[in-house]
């Protein structure tokens, strides 16, 4: 026990520092971050779910919050992968370090779940208008927390035992449920009966057959119920222990594992085909060799990287789900949004913001994945800095328009192409025309205030706090593309020369 404070405190300070910040700027930038979004969630669940609901919703963001931090970082957090030789060549055992690393990563996980719930109690308040029941929704937030990781990091550390090749899958599971997370709230908050409706019904989501089965159902009765809090509370430090001494029991072999997965990231497919066909937008590029090297260099890396393209084929699959969903949920309003209200009729059916927004959280998301380096590179950003000419802008733009015109543009023409089947033609190439002009104006605008180059962020360094920041962005951003689509949707004349306008404006922004 002698070396484990000093190394709790080294652990704590190597938690919160960032190599080129000091540690108070990266803490009060996560905080900042959650803080906002979290604010954004909670507000949009105050509007649309009833009591009982925004507690189920606000324990779900949280789930899904946490455990992406815990599973993106894990190696750091709970393994000390990056200062491990540093230790081994100490005078200390390997499970001091361990026992250190993991009291370390319970309390750095701490401010992030205070952080996520302040905006939360604020709002159960404003709802509940009950002190006692908003001080026992806020231990309750914490243990469902705390619950949940040491749930998911369990069930990853088994997998890193065990099925060490699906580790990277199990990431991208647990982002594919939070886009579905995602789509599920938004839909329910945005059916036309909402807008018809003078003030629209709040939803109780026990209604829903499958969702009082959920954990998180459950244990949102414990802000009630001080028996199942007590439940919650055993539940959890039964769940703490067994990870602890599971970890402890197989340290070296997590640790060899998680550094063999950084050596051994070869990818065993390459893609030709996507490789010539992707040689054909070069010619339609309008900027510098610089933007047409950059475009390259992306289709390099996700051809030869298999862990970059387990980050980007989900984001291409999630809107198509959520198309298809709608065709096997036989709902209009899935699809479509249609209202009869004299303010918000349009003269051809919108699609639905359930859809649309999806659409252009998956096109940020997919942008945003270019920032992220292999897990088996790191420092790339002295290459950049290296070369003889050049600006960020100019790479960040190659590398938009790959994304683009290579992956988005393709995955809304099979979408729409699906739409056929649901609605006339006109309707269909209306939408089409407005949605893939607004997101690529979207993403032409974004550019002129990205300062990040591609491929140069380790993934844990680019932290969940600004991915879920970006998607909360991402989200008002669409619903403005959704509110603006209902006002030009009155005329054909007006859909036709808004998306004239965002591919000019577009094409300018692109070429200077």
């Amino acid at each position: 026990m002698g070396n484990t404070l000093p190394l709790f405190l080294l652990f704590q300070k190597l938690d919160y520092r960032d190599k080129d910040n000091s540690g108070f700027k990266k803490l009060a930038g996560i905080v900042i971050a959650y803080l906002f979004s979290n604010t954004m969630l909670s507000f949009s669940f105050s509007l649309v779910y009833d009591e009982r609901s925004f507690v189920i919703m606000s324990l779900t963001s949280n789930l899904f919050l946490l455990t992406m931090i815990v599973i993106n970082d894990f190696n750091n957090l709970f393994l000390a992968t990056g200062s491990i030789d540093i230790l081994r060549s100490l005078p200390i055992k390997i499970g001091q370090v361990f026992s250190a690393k993991f009291l370390s990563a319970v309390v750095y996980l701490l401010i992030f779940i205070i952080t996520a719930s302040v905006p939360q109690i604020i709002f159960f308040y404003s709802i509940s208008e009950s002190t006692s029941l908003s001080v026992s929704f806020f231990f309750t937030n914490i243990l469902f927390c705390y619950l949940s990781i040491g749930s998911v990091t369990l069930i990853y550390c088994l997998i890193l035992i065990y099925l060490k090749k699906y580790s990277t899958v199990f990431l991208n599971l647990f982002q594919f449920l939070f886009f579905i997370f995602v789509f599920y709230s938004t839909s329910k908050g945005s059916r036309p009966s909402s807008f018809d409706s003078q003030m629209f019904q709040k939803q109780d989501l026990l209604s829903d057959g499958f969702i009082k089965y959920l954990p998180q159902s459950f244990f949102s009765g414990s802000v009630y119920e001080p028996l199942i809090f007590l439940i919650l509370l055993a539940v959890c430090t039964v769940v703490f222990l067994m990870l602890y001494k599971f970890i402890s029991t197989g340290y070296n072999i997590l640790l060899e594992n998680a550094l063999s997965l950084k050596r051994n990231k070869t990818s065993k497919f390459k893609f030709p085909e996507f490789k010539k066909a992707s040689e054909l937008f070069t010619r339609l590029l309008p900027g510098s060799n610089i933007e047409l090297a950059s475009f390259r260099l992306v289709r390099d890396h996700i051809n030869n990287s298999r862990y970059l393209r387990l980050k980007y084929i989900p984001l291409l699959i999630i809107p198509v789900i959520v198309v298809i969903i709608g065709f096997f949920s036989n709902s209009a309003e899935y699809l479509f949004f249609e209202s009869k209200s004299g303010f918000l009729r349009t003269a051809f059916l919108v699609i639905s913001p359930s859809v649309s927004l999806t659409v252009l959280l998956c096109a940020r998301m997919l942008i945003s994945n270019t920032k992220i380096l292999d897990d088996s590179s790191s420092d790339t950003k002295w290459i950049f800095d290296s070369l003889p000419s050049g600006n960020i802008s100019s790479y960040i733009k190659g590398v938009n328009s790959f994304i683009y015109f290579v992956m988005i543009l393709p995955m809304l023409i099979f979408i729409f192409l699906m739409l056929l089947f649901k609605a006339d033609t006109l309707t269909i190439f209306l939408n089409f025309i407005y949605i893939s002009s607004s997101v690529y104006f979207v993403i032409s605008i974004a550019s002129l205030f990205d300062k990040t180059l591609p491929f140069t962020l380790e993934s844990s360094k680019y932290n969940s706090a600004t991915r879920f920041l970006e998607v909360l962005i991402s989200m008002v951003i669409g619903v403005a593309v959704f509110l603006i689509q209902i006002f030009i949707f009155q005329n054909i004349i007006f859909v036709i020369t808004a998306t004239v306008l965002f591919i000019t404006v577009s094409y300018l922004l692109n070429r200077n």
